[in-house]
């Protein structure tokens, strides 16, 4: 699927991993990122203000906005 915001990324999803497959914005670390599956595992693109978290439901303490 497609984020916009600063930047486009598309998100791919398959067999219970996401990856950043494609972007536009400026460095690319989030190409480089590859394959996220466990919890913890995080992918980030600072330009476009995208982050993609993997969490397990029992491992989440709270959430800070």
């Amino acid at each position: 699927f497609s984020v916009s915001g600063a930047f486009h990324a598309t998100l791919t999803v398959k067999d219970g991993a996401i990856a950043v497959t494609a972007s536009d914005c400026p460095g690319g670390d989030c190409l480089r990122s590859g394959w996220i599956e466990s919890g913890g595992r995080s992918i980030f693109c600072l330009p476009g203000g995208l982050e993609i978290r993997v969490v397990a439901e029992d491992a989440v303490d709270f959430v800070v906005r």
